[in-house]
């Protein structure tokens, strides 16, 4: 176990790396310079104390853009490791200053759906690959196909249509109303709520879908395992086999599935925090990839890389402390 542990923590360690320098790589070679356009800006807001190409030199120079791409990056990634994030580009603020806001809102709506979508999704999937071809099988199995079909900006549009301008339930986005600003009781924190209830149920939507066909999957699979075969020769009904002898074996996809889930929790929806005018995570990438702000663009793409990678590891090892042939069939391959 221990073994596997470390050869995952060095894969992990490769991922990071290599995606980091691949990203580096791509913004390095790009056509455009987004360093000129981001000391245009610079000469304006200082009233021309120093000229354009200065402020470029300047900001090439912090992020290791005037060198040679290896350098470049290992100068880049060695502030990175050092905690030095630099300063936004188009906010004009360190990095980590804007990006802590933004972090609050996106985990707030985030881990409540991604709950919600766990508590929902795993049941139902389970539900439907169990064997009871009942109405509400079918039903759930049409909804979930219906769900994965329909992509996120029109479910967005739809529930802002009906719950927001029809019926007049909710405001169309933000997370707070104009006379809320500033307060910090208990009316204030009603009225976050009453903000991010769309937005979370947006999330639901488009995500519950895929996550109930997953599960769905993974347990039929286990149901044509030789052992289940075996435990139904004995006259076992799929009912029994689920509930009693595949607990454990289905431990596994649904850790998996927790974890798939949860980058995109610390991470944020770029589509359902830009079109709810949500000052999260991803509206914040989205802002800083439409204005060029480099330091921004590969702090979120550093940060997302270690979320992802770094939550596939823990789920890796649970996995192999739940069912050992996990970390045996990986010592075979390696």
């Amino acid at each position: 176990m221990a073994r596997y542990i470390f050869r995952r923590f060095l894969i992990s360690i490769v991922v990071i790396f290599v995606v980091l320098f691949l990203s580096y790589a791509l913004i390095y070679n790009l056509p455009e310079n987004y360093a000129e356009i981001a000391a245009r800006e610079m000469c304006l807001l200082s009233g021309g104390q120093r000229s354009a190409s200065e402020w470029e030199q300047i900001l090439m120079s912090e992020y290791g853009l005037d060198k040679g791409l290896v350098k470049g990056f290992l100068s880049w990634i060695s502030d990175m490791i050092c905690g030095n994030f630099g300063k936004s580009w188009y906010y004009g603020v360190a990095v980590t200053e804007k990006f802590s806001g933004a972090f609050v809102n996106s985990v707030s709506i985030g881990f409540i759906a991604a709950v919600a979508s766990m508590l929902i999704s795993v049941p139902a999937g389970i539900y439907t690959a169990s064997g009871k071809k009942s109405l509400v099988s079918v039903l759930i199995s049409v909804l979930s196909v219906l769900l994965i079909s329909m992509p996120v900006f029109f479910v967005i549009a739809l529930l802002k249509y009906v719950f927001a301008i029809k019926l007049g339930l909710f405001d169309l986005g933000g997370l707070r109303s104009f006379d809320s600003i500033g307060d910090f009781g208990f009316a204030a924190f009603c009225d976050r709520i009453s903000h991010m209830i769309l937005p979370v149920i947006a999330i639901i939507i488009s995500s519950s879908g895929t996550l109930i066909r997953y599960v769905h999957i993974n347990i039929q699979n286990l149901l044509g395992s030789r052992y289940i075969k075996a435990l139904r020769a004995k006259g076992i009904s799929d009912g029994d086999i689920v509930s009693k002898h595949l607990v454990r074996n289905v431990m596994v996809p649904v850790i998996n599935l927790f974890f798939a889930v949860l980058p995109t929790v610390f991470a944020g929806s770029i589509a359902v925090e830009t079109l709810f005018s949500i000052d999260g995570i991803g509206h914040l990438a989205y802002i800083a990839l439409i204005n060029g702000d480099v330091p921004l663009i590969m702090f979120y793409i550093m940060y997302t890389t270690i979320m992802t990678v770094g939550f596939a590891f823990i789920a890796d090892i649970m996995c192999a402390a739940v069912d050992y042939r996990v970390a045996n069939t990986f010592e075979r391959r390696v």
